[in-house]
């Protein structure tokens, strides 16, 4: 909900205005594409890393195994970002903001919001 603010009050704002809450979902639609399209990025560079053969040998020396297991590390974590990025916008066009107020109203929810949040 917070996806970079220092503080819970815009979000929460949101949950009671309509237009504070389109304002809210377009900017952290657009935050959360901006980081899939990094991650996309991150992604074909190491798919491309991992699928090929280094053009210099003794420029560039990537074929060893701990260069393989970074690359394959970051192949792996940007995978994650772009398919947990999508789930998040997917999850937060197809909700409306009653659901959303209902949601993290529940005492659980908010348990979990103050852990993250004091850490």
């Amino acid at each position: 909900m917070a996806f970079g603010r220092p503080s819970l009050e815009r979000p929460w704002k949101s949950l009671t205005d309509d237009d504070e809450w389109e304002k809210h979902g377009k900017t952290l639609i657009e935050r959360q594409s901006n980081t899939n399209i990094a991650a996309g990025l991150v992604l074909t560079t190491s798919a491309v890393f991992l699928s090929t053969q280094p053009p210099l040998t003794s420029f560039l020396l990537y074929t060893t195994r701990t260069c393989y297991a970074l690359a394959l590390g970051s192949f792996a974590h940007a995978l994650g970002s772009m398919l947990s990025g999508l789930a998040v916008i997917n999850i937060y066009k197809a909700n409306d903001r009653i659901w959303v107020k209902d949601v993290c109203s529940r005492p659980d929810c908010t348990y979990a919001c103050s852990q993250n949040y004091r850490s």
